[in-house]
Order: C-alpha cells, then sequence, then structure tokens
C-alpha cells in the first residue's frame, strides 16, 4: 500500500525545521512531492541549544519540568504554524515528528527528544508518530543512527558500495551494501557553528569562507584525532555536545574554524577502515553539501568520487525529513525501522509510538 506521508526533522545544529512530504510503501517505492526548510528565531535556536547543553553537562533532563514543557509547547507550536501555511495536508495519512534531541546517551539507553506529539497530531488533524529511538534502545541498540535503510533505499540504483554521507551538527554515515553499517562519526558542523558563533557573530560559516581563509593547525588535529570517541568501532552514536575540542579556541579563529572543517573531513574519510571494501562513490546530504571548503577537502583527502546527493537525483537538504516520514510509514506497518549491523540492537525491531488526532 502506497501512504501520503510528511515528515519533520530538526537535526543538531539547532537551526531551523525541515518538512517534507513523499509517497512510499516503507521500501524502495518512493515519490519526492514536497520540501520547505525555515530557519528557527534565533532566540528559538538558543534555547535549543542551552537545554542540549544543560541536560548534558547535569547528565539528565527532566522533561517534564516547567521550562521543558513551555520550550516543547513553543517548538512545536512554530513548526504547526509553518506547517498549516506552507502544505496541503489534504492527502497526508501520517506524520513523522521526530523532535529536538536535546540529550542523546546510549550507554545508559536514554535519548531524548522535546516536542509535543499530542498537540501535533490535535492541530493537524493527522495521525502522528513520534519517540523512534527508544524501542531500538531497549533491545540493546544505540538508537541511532535511524536514517540508513532509508539511505539504502535512496541509492539502490547505483553501483555498490556506495558511502552516504549526511554532515549535520554531527555527521553519520551508511554502508549500502550488506551487511549494512550506519554510524555517526564525529562532529559535522556543529563545532564550526560554536566556533562562528563565538568569534565572528554568525551562525555558521557560509559557503566555507571562514574556514577557506584559515590555516589546519594539524598537530591540533593529531591530538583530537586520538580521542576514544573517535577511535571506537561502530555501532556508535553520539551526543552533539559530546566532543571535546575546547583547545581549538585557543586557535586564531580562522585557524580555529579551518582545523574544525578539516577535521570533519577527516573523520568522513577516516570511517572508510570499517568498511568490508572501499566505497566506489561518496554521497554527501545535509548542510555540510553547501560548504566549499568541506567539500573540497573530502575531495582532497580520498580517491574515492564524491558527490552531492543532488548529482544522483535527491535533494540534500530534504533527506533527513523524508527519512522520518519514511520511517513513520515503516512504524504504522511494523516494520523494522534499523538493523543489528546499523544500531546493535538484538534483533530487527519497529518503534515509534502513535497519537491519533
Amino acid at each position: 500500500m502506497i501512504y501520503t506521508a510528511l515528515g519533520i526533522m530538526t537535526g543538531t545544529s539547532c537551526d531551523g525545521v525541515n518538512i517534507a512530504i513523499i509517497e512510499t510503501d516503507g521500501k524502495n517505492n518512493i515519490n519526492h512531492l514536497f520540501f520547505h526548510e525555515e530557519p528557527f528565531h534565533p532566540s528559538l535556536s538558543r534555547l535549543l541549544i542551552e537545554a542540549g547543553k544543560k541536560a548534558t553537562i547535569e547528565k539528565k533532563v527532566d522533561l517534564n519540568s516547567k521550562a521543558n514543557q513551555e520550550l516543547s509547547n513553543l517548538y512545536t507550536s512554530f513548526i504547526c504554524d509553518i506547517i498549516q501555511e506552507k502544505c496541503d495536508l489534504s492527502s497526508v495519512d501520517v506524520v513523522g515528528f521526530h523532535g529536538q534531541t536535546i540529550l542523546h546517551q546510549p550507554h545508559l539507553s536514554k535519548s531524548f527528544q522535546l516536542g509535543n506529539p499530542s498537540n501535533m497530531a490535535k492541530r493537524l488533524q493527522k495521525k502522528t508518530v513520534f519517540d523512534f529511538r527508544n524501542n531500538d534502545m531497549k533491545y540493546g541498540g544505540q538508537g541511532a543512527p535511524l536514517a540508513p535503510l532509508y539511505h539504502v533505499a535512496c541509492v539502490s540504483h547505483l553501483e555498490q558500495p556506495v558511502t552516504f554521507v549526511n554532515i549535520g551538527g554531527v555527521s553519520n554515515v551508511t554502508y549500502c551494501q550488506k551487511p549494512y553499517l550506519g554510524f555517526d562519526i564525529g562532529p559535522g558542523n556543529a563545532i564550526s557553528d560554536d566556533l562562528c558563533q563565538k568569534f565572528f557573530n554568525t551562525p555558521y560559516d557560509k559557503d566555507g569562507y571562514i574556514a577557506q581563509q584559515g590555516n589546519v593547525n594539524h598537530d591540533y588535529i593529531k591530538i583530537l584525532m586520538q580521542q576514544p570517541v573517535f577511535l571506537k568501532k561502530p555501532p556508535k552514536s553520539f551526543d552533539r555536545n559530546e566532543f571535546d575540542v575546547g583547545s581549538l579556541y585557543e586557535l586564531n579563529p580562522y585557524d580555529a574554524v579551518a582545523t574544525a572543517n578539516y577535521l570533519c573531513a577527516l573523520l568522513i574519510i577516516q570511517a572508510d577502515n570499517f568498511y568490508k571494501s572501499p566505497p566506489k562513490i561518496r554521497v554527501i546530504s545535509g548542510g555540510g553539501t553547501r560548504n566549499k571548503t568541506l567539500m573540497s577537502n573530502l575531495r582532497h583527502l580520498s580517491d574515492v568520487k564524491v558527490v552531492s546527493a543532488s548529482e544522483v537525483g535527491l535533494n540534500p537538504d530534504a533527506i533527513e525529513a523524508e527519512c522520518f516520514a519514511w520511517l513513520a510509514v515503516r512504524s504504522i506497518c511494523n516494520m523494522p525501522l534499523s538493523e543489528p549491523s546499523i544500531t546493535g540492537a538484538s534483533k530487527p525491531v519497529s518503534g515509534g509510538i502513535l497519537f491519533t488526532n
């Protein structure tokens, strides 16, 4: 059966919401219908980032606190307003609402996303699937990443093996040949974003222009690359604030951004060591595709062909929102959202909680 599904994704960069509508059977049949990207007001971005930092520092989070409830409702209402303004919901069967991750600690079997799915379902008058990660964690999995099976479906027409790399706040990769692998690699744009906000009063390094003007400090790269968090074998998934990169703030601001950019690229290349055989092509999606310096670093650090998702017929910005539309369909059809080779769960399991209007 073909469903029309709407997916909502806000990533670890906390910079905005992506909304996508697809038609799909939850397998390889995917028809891309609609995509919209809406930036958050800077004040909402700051609130979400601070909520994540506070949760990470305290190693706990009380989702029932008044502050978190108010933030959750604000975040959900913002998204509902955008959807109702921009989208034709008449044909939508189900909504996949990921929510904003503010804490992800798989070693403690904890992953918390802000959002009010009950309010979302009532406001949109649509069935809404939320909480995609925790059932996987109940079976010993990391609960992340959840995009790999969608990545596999999107590039099944390409010569394998393909690695599909999403560069958001955190970078993650899918090795699209059986046995599939999917894991978080390390920092994507998050470190560079933080440095740009600190030193240049800008939310991110547009087009990689700041990084292009700096010099990579390879001594710092060597030190950073020895962190256990980067040496760990998959399955693995990371929180946005899990990386110890405080030393970068000691550098010249331009050099700091250049070094963070290079670190992101180098970690993506070194992930090839975990694959059964080298990839023939590296498909890049997410905000990182617009960073010209990052894309250049990826091409110069490896002989593997690097292409943007747009070059293989996909919208690189829409992938994650489309993924959660696709996963919502798999959830209501009780199909697995991942595989043990990806998250480390003891068996393939479905997931998500359905909220009705």
